[in-house]
């Protein structure tokens, strides 16, 4: 599991109230809602992380594809998520504040998205734990506003980095680049590509979120479509290249999420940006 850390930067004591959460996220089966028992183990190793007093909350939805009628998702998701519930407190001591919700079928926010290809990635529930640490002082000249994720420079190194990632953790391909304000994949990106497909065919049971970003000068709704039009363009590329659709998803953020919250070349350079999230192994 990987910890995420968002900084609240403020201007009048230059302290920041960093949030952590800690996410799981397990898959079902089709119209399955018992807890598979290769999730016992990264439960078990998830409620350890209960343990810290500073835990404000735990948050528990559960989800299901798009099969089905709306009333039979609504109640199938309801019970993934509280047999997580159940799971949860049987082994929880302290006394936690806990949302548990079943939010039917995932809801698809783009329209290049095709659900019928990744029925598995919706089938889940996502655990969500909340906790406010102590401020802390930092750099007034940081513009940093989430963590930094680790730039990929050498491709060559690909299949050994993304052999050791672990499930939730993410990487930039900076090697990964296309025309101006356009999807179209440039020649020189053909060879990255190239070794992310050595990467797939090395580990068929690996699932990856292709993520697309932007830099903030497009508007958001325009930002938002050309990163959802940039990560297709690779899906497209790699299921186009004999990689079973199962094992990807993919997903524009547009300019909602940078790197560096600037308007410099720099950070637009690193804002542009693909990168893949490990979704299972």
């Amino acid at each position: 599991m990987k910890l995420v850390f968002l900084f609240l930067l403020l201007s009048v004591s230059n302290l920041a109230l960093a949030q952590e959460k800690d996410t799981l996220t397990i898959h079902y089966g089709t119209n399955e809602s018992s807890i598979h028992k290769k999730y016992y183990q990264k439960l078990d190793s998830f409620i350890k992380t209960l343990a810290d007093s500073s835990v404000e909350s735990i948050e528990i939805y559960g989800y299901t594809d798009h099969t089905g009628s709306d009333v039979y998702n609504l109640n199938l998701s309801n019970a993934r998520a509280n047999k997580v519930r159940l799971y949860l407190l049987n082994r929880i001591r302290a006394t936690i504040n806990t949302t548990c919700k079943g939010m039917g079928k995932v809801k698809i926010t783009s329209a290049f998205y095709n659900p019928s290809h990744e029925n598995w990635l919706f089938r889940k529930v996502e655990l969500i734990v909340i906790s406010n640490k102590k401020p802390r002082q930092i750099a007034p000249s940081s513009d940093i506003i989430r963590s930094t994720i680790p730039i990929l420079a050498d491709s060559s190194s690909l299949v050994i980095r993304m052999g050791n990632m672990k499930i939730g953790e993410s990487l930039v391909l900076n090697t990964i680049n296309f025309e101006p304000a356009s999807c179209i994949i440039l020649e020189e990106s053909i060879q990255p590509l190239n070794e992310l497909l050595k990467v797939l065919l090395e580990y068929p049971t690996l699932k990856i979120e292709i993520q697309g970003h932007t830099d903030c000068t497009p508007a958001f709704e325009k930002a938002k479509i050309l990163s959802t039009d940039r990560a297709r363009a690779i899906y497209d590329f790699l299921v186009g290249n004999g990689i079973n659709s199962k094992q990807l998803q993919y997903i524009g953020y547009g300019n909602s999420r940078p790197i560096i919250n600037d308007m410099t070349a720099e950070a637009g350079l690193k804002n542009r940006r693909v990168e893949l999230k490990i979704i299972d192994k």
